[in-house]
C-alpha cells in the first residue's frame, strides 16, 4: 500500500468518511457479509460489504422479484 503521507487521525478519518457517507450512506442499501475464521469458529467477523444504491420508492415493492 502507498503511504500518501497522511497522519493516523487523518487516515482513520478518511475510512470513517468513506464507511459513514458512501457505503452506508442514507442512498444505499447496505448488506454485511459474516463469517467465521476456522481458528476462532465462534466469533464471527465482517468478511465484505456490498452497497448498492436504494431502488426509487415507486419499485421497492419489486426488489424480490428483480434479484433471483
Amino acid at each position: 500500500m502507498i503511504d500518501k503521507g497522511c497522519t493516523e487521525s487523518e487516515a482513520i478519518e478518511k475510512v470513517r468518511e468513506k464507511f459513514l457517507t458512501q457505503m452506508c450512506g442514507p442512498d444505499r442499501d447496505t448488506y454485511f457479509f459474516l463469517g467465521t475464521v476456522l481458528a476462532h469458529p465462534k466469533n464471527w467477523v465482517v468478511i465484505g460489504v456490498f452497497w448498492p444504491p436504494k431502488p426509487p420508492k415507486s419499485q421497492e415493492g419489486d426488489r424480490q422479484r428483480k434479484l433471483f
